[in-house]
């Protein structure tokens, strides 16, 4: 146990402040990745009828924060913006690969996914990109000058 090292991103977000909002901003990567893990589960399975929550990119967790706190917190900001387009594509591709595999053409399901999983990990890129933006805003915020008396 003396040896134990936190990893270096443990290190690094140590000082960073969060204000209690913003709290979502860093878990809401975590509802992205499991809607998709959940796609390339119904996949392997092979067998139409699995079922999947197949909603619309505003109505899943990650949208639902999205069109609503997200866009209130961080709606100015270009990396947030960015997000949005990836993200209706991630839905997009995932709806075809259930249909693809619910009539049995399973090589383009499988070919689709590989693109959903690429979508998916720019998703949580840009995702981390406006996590650090963030970070570093709440940062430079929380250094104030001193007001010197004369």
């Amino acid at each position: 146990m003396r040896q134990y090292q936190p990893a270096q991103a443990w290190r690094d977000a140590a000082p960073l402040h969060w204000n209690r909002e913003e709290y979502p901003l860093l878990t809401v990567g975590v509802d992205h990745k499991r809607w998709v893990a959940r796609i390339l589960h119904a996949l392997e399975k092979e067998q139409a009828g699995t079922s999947i929550e197949l909603v619309s990119h505003h109505r899943c967790r990650f949208g639902r924060w999205y069109y609503g706190n997200g866009m209130k917190y961080y709606g100015n900001l270009v990396e947030f913006k960015q997000i949005e387009p990836l993200h209706e594509r991630v839905h997009d591709l995932g709806m075809d690969i259930i249909l693809l595999r619910d009539t049995g053409q399973m090589e383009q399901a499988r070919a689709l996914a590989q693109e959903l999983i690429q979508e998916r990990d720019q998703v949580l890129e840009l995702l981390a990109r406006l996590q650090i933006e963030v970070a570093l805003t709440n940062q430079h915020a929380a250094v104030t000058p001193l007001k010197l008396s004369a």
